[in-house]
């Protein structure tokens, strides 16, 4: 039996809805939004949004019309809303135009690798000419004594050395540890739109203090910071999403969620941070059917297929 085709009216427009992936640029209607999806996200059912981008056949929206909420909707989430009138859309012209921009770039990247190869085949023949003279008579050598010669720094050189992800994730816990305790009066964007105070209870002080939860979603890859005055009501909020390609981690997503609840700069060590080089006891790994699995050991690669999703080393169920 066809299943029965429903209808909305937006706007004055008659809509029907649809159960597919939506597009850039097409409007959906919420339909069953996640647990808690008004609170930590800003959306609900009912609603209606446009896509407003896609990664990984993943559709996001911008809840409060800004990118920085910008969220992912699952599948079973939304409808696709189309003209009732429209008929069915024939995709052969936009998969074509994909097809040709694929092609256009590897043209491209084979033009640029033909040109690499030419200046790497330039600067080996360098190279071996500077080792056919690097047998110097007495002349050449009192010339480069005479161009090295000259005042130096006799102190020990200075080195920067680059942060690792494990640097960063110690520094992210320090720093919500710290962020948590501390009062900042008058600075903090609350939802209203208005500039609040936020202070934190410290030392077990009674009157108004404000209380931090931070609430994680592995599904959507998010942690969120909910900043609550003392009768529960959330009065700032602030999103970290992580982005397509990288591994999760819930350390890094806290101290990002709770300096865009503050109003604070996010350090660019936090999104940018370096990705893992090895799977560790603890991680979680995506397996080829679906299943999050935290490892019991290292390991230096993953088999083929199978995905590292997490390295926050935090209790995760296996499902």
């Amino acid at each position: 039996m066809a299943k029965e085709e429903q209808y909305i009216t937006v706007d004055g427009e008659r809509l029907r809805l649809v159960e597919r992936e939506a597009v850039v640029g097409e409007r959906v209607l919420i339909v069953n939004a996640v647990e808690d999806s008004f609170e930590l996200y800003g959306y609900k059912n009912g609603e209606v949004y446009e896509i407003r981008s896609a990664y990984s056949g993943e559709p996001h929206i911008w809840p409060d019309g800004t990118e920085d909420s910008e969220i992912f909707l699952n599948e079973y989430e939304y409808r696709v809303l189309e003209p009732a009138e429209s008929v069915k859309i024939d995709r052969t012209a936009e998969l074509t135009a994909q097809v040709d921009g694929l092609t256009e770039t590897v043209a491209n990247l084979s033009v640029r690798l033909a040109a690499a190869e030419r200046r790497l085949e330039a600067a080996e023949c360098k190279l071996d000419e500077m080792e056919r003279k690097s047998d110097a008579g007495p002349r050449e050598i009192a010339k480069y004594e005479h161009v090295c010669s000259g005042k130096v720094n006799d102190g020990p050189p200075s080195f920067v050395k680059p942060l690792t992800r494990d640097d960063v994730i110690e520094r992210a816990k320090a720093d919500v540890a710290e962020l948590i305790t501390t009062d900042i009066p008058f600075m903090v964007p609350a939802l209203s739109g208005e500039k609040q105070s936020f202070y934190p209870d410290t030392d077990g002080f009674l009157g108004a203090c404000d209380v931090v939860e931070f609430v994680v979603n592995r599904d959507k890859r998010t942690v969120v910071a909910l900043i609550r005055e003392i009768d529960g009501e959330v009065w700032a909020r602030g999103i970290a999403k992580c982005a397509p390609g990288d591994v999760f981690n819930t350390h890094i997503g806290r101290a990002i969620s709770l300096r865009r609840a503050l109003g604070l700069e996010v350090p660019d060590e936090y999104v940018n941070a370096p990705q893992p080089t090895e799977v560790k006891a603890g991680d979680v790994v995506r397996l080829r059917n679906g299943r999050l699995y935290t490892c019991r050991y290292s390991h230096k690669s993953l088999p083929v297929g199978e995905v590292h999703y997490d390295d926050s080393r935090e209790e995760v169920s296996e499902n």
